[in-house]
């Protein structure tokens, strides 16, 4: 058999080999899809912002009713920043008072944090300015108490209640500020009897 010949045989015999093999389904694509990796936020204070997390805040049960010099003092501003590398990601945040596992019920305060616009020159950064509430809350007795903010993506929920536990396990960011009211000007506070 001439070469010619034998190379138009096998030219005509590759189509039909290629078609039987591809409707026998032996092409196939083994796609597994891997979901980015979810980064837990932190909680910061900025250089030089109110209540920074090293010190404790000092606070007069007199002056919470309004007896104080600067007027009544009906909460506490925190400012603080979230530092969060999954950018378009919302976030949640809680707030807790003194809080007790089977007796605290509710979060003294919650809340959203909505991605940093496009336009920030650190979008993993975002500022959330936070109101705990003081007159007639549970910082306005005297003694020791502990603030606690908590960040997730999301919170699981019991009985319509967002719950400290985040959806994720890991992914929580969390900060503690320690608050000691005084009954009255030079009053000492147990710090030992935090909750």
């Amino acid at each position: 058999m001439s070469a010619s010949l034998w190379a138009l045989r096998v030219s005509a015999l590759v189509p039909s080999a290629l078609a039987a093999f591809a409707a026998s389904g032996c092409i196939t694509q083994d796609l597994q899809f891997v979901p980015p990796t979810n980064f837990p936020p932190s909680i910061e204070v900025p250089l030089g912002g109110a209540y920074p997390l090293d010190e404790v805040i000092q606070l007069r049960a007199d002056e919470i009713g309004g007896g104080g010099d600067a007027g009544p003092i009906s909460t506490l501003r925190f400012d603080v920043l979230v530092r969060d590398p999954d950018v378009d990601q919302e976030l949640q945040y809680l707030v807790f008072v003194d809080y007790q596992r089977g007796v605290t019920l509710f979060p003294s305060g919650q809340g959203f944090v909505q991605p940093a616009s496009g336009s920030a020159s650190d979008r993993r950064v975002r500022s959330l300015p936070v109101q705990v509430p003081v007159l007639g809350q549970a910082l306005s007795r005297a003694g020791c108490h502990r603030i606690e903010m908590l960040v997730s993506q999301r919170f699981s929920i019991e009985d319509g209640v967002p719950t400290r536990d985040p959806i994720a396990a890991g992914d929580l960011g969390t900060a503690t500020w320690w608050v000691a009211t005084q009954a009255t000007e030079g009053d000492a506070v147990d710090m030992t009897g935090c909750p």
